[in-house]
């Protein structure tokens, strides 16, 4: 979220802006025998506004900017019965490769069932892991470092190892 102060100065930069553009048409009509004196000091005026209002642009930009960080994300919890077999499947969507990306299921007690990891994720690229696991309520956690919005996260829960889909569960 932009901080007030730097909206503030946005909008001050804008206003000198026109400031020094106006004043520097008033001085053209004021001065008589140089005008493109006038004209120049008026050009010079007015870039160093716009040089001003562009590092207050830059500097609002380098905020909200984000930037890679440990992330942590989970699916919902979904019943998975004796036999089924639950998957945790990560997709890179970004455009830089992940470094180690660890993957589990957990279950409401904070048992972890089966897990994986990868040392690197390249931009396009997938991994996952998984197994049968015992019947009870299951979620799926993505571990590594980088951007959550580079990144889609889901769980697949299937009767027996290649049965039918019975959950869909995306990772936030």
């Amino acid at each position: 979220m932009v901080k007030p102060h730097r909206v503030k100065r946005i909008v001050i930069g804008t206003g000198l802006v026109v400031v020094f553009t106006v004043a520097a048409v008033l001085r053209l009509h004021a001065q008589g025998p140089s005008p493109l004196t006038a004209i120049q000091n008026a050009v010079n005026e007015t870039l160093t506004a716009v040089n001003a209002l562009q590092s207050g642009i830059d500097e609002i930009l380098s905020v909200v900017k984000p930037t890679p960080a440990h992330v942590l994300l989970s699916t919902g919890y979904a019943r998975a019965e004796t036999d089924d077999s639950l998957s945790c499947l990560l997709a890179n969507v970004g455009t830089t490769a992940l470094g180690r990306v660890d993957q589990r299921a957990v279950n409401l007690s904070g048992i972890v069932g089966p897990q994986g990891f990868s040392l690197s994720v390249t931009p396009g690229a997938g991994t996952g892991g998984g197994g049968n696991v015992a019947a009870g309520n299951w979620r799926c956690e993505f571990e590594f470092e980088g951007l959550a919005s580079s990144v889609r996260g889901t769980m697949v829960i299937r009767q027996g190892l290649n049965g039918p889909v019975r959950f869909v569960l995306d990772a936030r």
